[in-house]
């Protein structure tokens, strides 16, 4: 699926030979940009395509053979709901941008920058390192799966654009393929609105257990030794240590 843009993102638009229209625009809570000679223009909910059609479309009765390219530059921040076999199921927030650089960047773009006009990149030579949240990162952040959860047909439902029909769209991915495989193709972009369902089955998955070796899971555990042992108490061990090992 593409990417929708909505409230708090903001877009550079490239008027082509009318510059003096190119510049940044943030969307606002209703789902506004307001736009030279037209006004107030809904952009919510559309793609990037759909968006520069509708521009090149109303820019029509102003410019002749109006030529307009939108990029996002600045990216709103994403919630992503997470439910079923995750120890901390939830609503988590991320942030999506560059790390490690001023994230008031777009404040420094100056006027000569919007009379030359941008191409894709719209700030060259300050592009660092761009953070884009992905099914891992929301496993991470909700600590990881417990053992009944079924990793083998996780759903994800996002929203859909309007052009394709609106309301949800959802895919099934297998996250034992991308933890025991490296499928990288399983470890799909989190977008705005996404909601994750992991189906927990009665019996333990066998494989939970040889995701205990992965980064998923803590490389330190405590666990508490009682009775008949010269030193109780909780103490620190690797993650897959023995029970001899404790003892």
């Amino acid at each position: 699926s593409e990417y929708i843009v909505d409230s708090g993102d903001s877009l550079y638009l490239n008027f082509t030979g009318t510059s003096i229209f190119s510049g940044i625009y943030t969307i606002n809570p209703d789902g506004d940009i307001y736009l030279p000679e037209i006004n107030r223009f809904k952009v919510s909910k559309l793609t990037i395509k759909e968006l520069e059609n509708k521009l090149i479309e109303s820019y029509k009765e102003y410019i002749y053979d109006p030529d307009i390219k939108v990029t996002v530059i600045a990216y709103r921040p994403i919630n992503v709901f997470i439910s079923g076999g995750v120890k901390r199921p939830g609503l988590y927030t991320f942030n999506v941008g560059e790390i490690g650089l001023n994230t008031s960047f777009n404040s420094q773009i100056d006027e000569l920058d919007n009379l030359n006009g941008f191409n894709d990149n719209p700030n060259p030579g300050k592009i660092g390192k761009f953070f884009i949240p992905r099914i891992f990162d929301i496993i991470k952040a909700s600590k990881g799966f417990n053992s009944n959860a079924n990793l083998s047909k996780v759903k994800i439902i996002r929203n859909n654009s309007l052009k394709q029909g609106g309301g949800k769209i959802f895919t099934e991915i297998n996250l034992l393929s991308l933890f025991l495989k490296g499928d990288q193709s399983q470890n799909i972009r989190l977008y705005d609105g996404d909601s994750i369902f992991i189906n927990e089955d009665i019996s333990l998955n066998k494989q939970i257990v040889d995701l205990n070796r992965s980064n998923i899971s803590p490389e330190f555990i405590t666990v508490y030794v009682s009775g008949n042992v010269f030193n109780s108490g909780s103490i620190v061990l690797k993650q897959g240590s023995s029970l001899l090992q404790a003892i």
